[in-house]
């Protein structure tokens, strides 16, 4: 073995950042689209917070799936302008979703965000898009109140738990 007196310098993990992700993985496979739906808001308003931590937004949204016979499936959609909105990453998945079919039964899910950029340049106001004006504002609002007073202090209505899951597994043939 050689002896090098060379001084090596580790890069931060968040400089070599190519994207911020989160996923979960069910104890069942779940067919019902509401509840998957629901895991896609919780897995986005997670990353909206991550993006924010970080100050990064991202052009490029991307839903994972994976089948109960462990197919793999992602479906990405690149955005205009950068965004790290969580309403933003949830339309987008959830077009995503319908896309894939409603036909299969899902064991992982999993929402990131990549093609990073600084939070700065996230998601311009255009007010030819009221709604995403609206949006904005909400989260924002949203946002100090979680700095406040803690994560669990405000949250949209489509974060409630559905009290009966119907279809947790694929229908019988």
């Amino acid at each position: 073995m050689g002896y090098d007196t060379r001084i090596v310098k580790a890069q931060s993990r968040e400089s070599g950042r190519k994207s911020i992700g989160r996923e979960t993985t069910f104890a069942k496979d779940i067919f019902n689209h509401e509840i998957l739906e629901n895991k896609i808001w919780k897995l986005c308003e997670q990353v909206h917070q991550d993006a924010k931590r970080l100050g990064k937004s991202g052009y490029t949204v991307t839903l994972k799936l994976k089948t109960n016979s462990f197919q793999t499936l992602t479906r990405s959609h690149t955005l205009r302008s950068p965004t790290l909105l969580a309403n933003i990453m949830f339309d987008i998945a959830c077009q995503n979703l319908d896309k894939i079919g409603k036909n299969s039964s899902y064991r992982l899910i999993g929402i990131s965000l990549s093609n990073l950029a600084d939070s700065q340049n996230a998601d311009p106001l255009d007010f030819l898009e009221p709604q995403k004006i609206t949006n904005q504002k909400i989260e924002n609002a949203m946002d100090k109140i979680r700095d406040q007073f803690g994560i669990k202090s405000v949250f949209k209505g489509r974060s409630l738990k559905h009290e009966k899951a119907k279809n947790l597994k694929s229908p019988k043939k």
